[in-house]
């Protein structure tokens, strides 16, 4: 076990100056990147290996804390993005779906927005074709509900070093496949926000560019984390299909 140290960022949604980890990190470079970007040639200049993100998985403030996520099948993870464009198209996550549970569904996922802003490229299918195409604009403090069977990528468009955390099903197993069979998600997002459509795909919808729409059981200034320490049973959403019904329900 490890601390996850939290100095030098701003936002006050850490329920301790630390939090433990249990060493599971993930590091993105500008190589591993390479086969979703827009232009793989303009990031010639950069070193390929370069950390574009890294993600520290499993994390908790508190060993009751870790209990109880553990209990309900539960992970909380941190993403930290560096203030990169990659050529023309901002710093962005590789891109992935996640594989469906015990029939058709697929797990949600939800995140919390602790410093800097995004962009949320959520994309919904019906078989291989992308159907409708969404941008969710986040910023700190922000809540973003990713919703089963979508696939989904996260876009770093400021000058700051970009904090997400999130919360998400042990069970859940993501899937990389159409992000790089189709050489990343439906649109990119370049220099200015401009959208770019994605040639591999067949057909896309006009995206959307939308708000983030946190729901209403998630407190927003104290965080997922001290969300679900007070209310777990309203996080059941994360592993039961028809949980987010019932954590209106029980608001």
């Amino acid at each position: 076990m490890i601390a996850f140290n939290t100095e030098g960022i701003r936002s006050k949604r850490f329920e301790s100056a630390n939090l433990i980890s249990t060493n599971r990190k993930v590091v993105r470079t500008v190589k591993d990147l390479e086969p979703v970007l827009y232009d793989a040639s303009s990031c010639k200049g950069l070193d390929s290996e370069l950390p574009v993100y890294t993600i520290h998985r499993d994390l908790y403030s508190d060993n009751d804390q870790r209990s109880t996520l553990l209990d309900n099948g539960l992970r909380y993870d941190v993403t930290e993005m560096f203030p990169l464009m990659l050529g023309e198209e901002y710093a962005k996550t590789f891109g992935h779906d996640h594989l469906s549970w015990q029939g058709a569904w697929s797990h949600p996922e939800i995140f919390e927005i602790i410093q800097g802003e995004a962009r949320f490229l959520i994309q919904t299918y019906r078989g291989e074709d992308v159907v409708s195409v969404s941008f969710v604009v986040a910023r700190e403090g922000d809540v973003v509900l990713i919703p089963p069977s979508c696939g989904h990528s996260m876009i770093n468009v400021s000058s700051d070093r970009l904090i997400v955390g999130n919360l998400i099903s042990q069970d859940c197993v993501q899937t990389y496949r159409r992000f790089t069979e189709r050489k990343g998600g439906a649109y990119f997002l370049v220099r200015g926000e401009k959208l770019v459509e994605n040639r591999n795909y067949r057909s896309l919808p006009e995206a959307r560019i939308v708000g983030a729409e946190s729901p209403e059981f998630i407190e927003k200034k104290s965080g997922l984390l001290a969300s679900f320490r007070r209310r777990p049973e309203l996080f059941k959403f994360l592993n039961d299909q028809n949980g987010l019904l019932e954590a209106h329900a029980l608001e």
